[in-house]
């Protein structure tokens, strides 16, 4: 169960390259099921990322100062300093 609860709307899922990496879209077909509005939701509360989890994603800084959608072994190897966990995409 979610402790801190936060939603993101992502106005188009298929231009976000996290979500197409993580529901392994590599088709122009599978794009094109993603394409349209998603909500993101993220734990904020569960920051342990010493042992993120590799098929996991996480929201954290990015190197151009803004956020970014990373999965949990890009995360390790990054040592970004983790924001959230993501918990679902609903569309």
């Amino acid at each position: 169960m979610a402790r801190r609860p936060v939603a993101i709307e992502i106005p188009d899922c298929s231009k976000v390259p996290a979500i197409c990496f993580g529901l392994q879209a590599k088709t122009d077909e599978d794009r094109k099921r993603l394409q349209g509005p998603g909500l993101m939701v993220f734990d904020v509360a569960r920051v342990n990322f010493t042992e993120a989890i590799s098929e996991s994603l996480y929201l954290a800084p990015s190197a151009s100062g803004g956020i970014e959608i990373f999965d949990g072994a890009n995360l390790v190897s990054s040592k970004q300093p983790g924001i959230a966990l993501l918990l679902f995409l609903c569309r």
